[in-house]
């Protein structure tokens, strides 16, 4: 796929994501009806995108906070070969 297929590629995806999912047949019926190749990529990374658990929303820190609290170490300690 060119450079140029994947922007607009994009830009449909964006089109589709600004839409409630209920409205993205119509957008797709728009964008896509010459190329139904790249309907079914979109239709794909859309799946994608809906089926997000978040993963990528929280901190590290929110996720791993005990493992950053202040007393979780004393001085001295030891976690594989690193030494607090």
């Amino acid at each position: 796929m060119t450079r140029g297929e994947w922007q607009s590629l994009d830009a449909i995806l964006d089109a589709a994501l600004a839409v409630p999912p209920e409205n993205r047949g119509a957008v797709l019926d728009n964008e896509c009806s010459s190329d139904p190749g790249v309907r079914a990529e979109i239709e794909e990374l859309l799946q994608a995108c809906d089926k997000d658990n978040g993963f990528l929303e929280d901190s590290a820190a929110a996720f791993g906070g005990s493992l950053f609290a202040a007393d979780a170490f004393d001085f001295g300690d030891r976690t594989g070969h690193l030494r607090a």
